[in-house]
C-alpha cells in the first residue's frame, strides 16, 4: 500500500471519528433552548430563570465554567439549585461535583470541554424554572449554562 492510500486511510478514520463525537454530543445533549453567562465572581449567588414550555422531554442543564487567564486548570466547585415551577427542587449540584476532574498526569493539561458537566432532569410541568447558582472557586471568570432538550 502506498504512503498516501494509508495516509488518506488515517484522515479517513479521523473525521469518522470526529462526525461520531459530533453525532454522540448531540445525543446526549439535544437541542439547546437557552444559554447564558453567569457571572463567575466567588460567593455571589445568580438566580438565572427561564421556560420550558415541553415538559413531556427529557431536558439536560449543561454548566461549564471557564477559568481567568493566568491562573492553570484549578478543579471549580459550584454550589446550584434547580427548581421547577412549585419551588420543587429537580437537581442539586454541591461539592461532591468537581468540574475539571483529577489530572491524570503531571504533563496533563485540561480543554474547555474538561470543565463542562451535564445533569439530566424531567421538567414536571410547563413553566418558568429557576437556578440558582454560586461559584465556590476563586478565579472563574463565567459560567455557561444551558438547557437542552432531548427529541422524544
Amino acid at each position: 500500500m502506498k504512503w498516501y492510500t494509508k495516509l488518506a486511510l488515517v484522515f479517513g478514520g479521523m473525521i469518522l471519528f470526529v462526525v461520531g463525537f459530533i453525532i454522540y454530543d448531540q445525543l446526549t445533549s439535544g437541542k439547546i433552548i437557552y444559554k447564558t453567562l453567569a457571572d463567575g465572581t466567588q460567593g455571589k449567588e445568580q438566580i438565572i430563570k427561564f421556560n420550558i414550555e415541553n415538559p413531556e422531554l427529557t431536558h439536560v442543564l449543561i454548566i461549564n465554567p471557564s477559568i481567568e487567564s493566568g491562573w492553570g486548570d484549578p478543579d471549580v466547585f459550584i454550589s446550584a439549585t434547580l427548581t421547577d415551577p412549585q419551588d420543587n427542587t429537580l437537581i442539586t449540584i454541591g461539592r461532591e461535583i468537581v468540574f475539571g476532574g483529577t489530572k491524570p498526569s503531571p504533563m496533563y493539561e485540561r480543554s474547555y470541554s474538561d470543565y463542562e458537566e451535564k445533569f439530566p432532569f424531567k421538567p414536571t410541568e410547563a413553566g418558568e424554572y429557576t437556578l440558582s447558582l454560586t461559584v465556590l472557586t476563586e478565579h472563574v471568570k463565567d459560567v455557561y449554562i444551558a438547557i437542552s432538550q432531548k427529541g422524544k
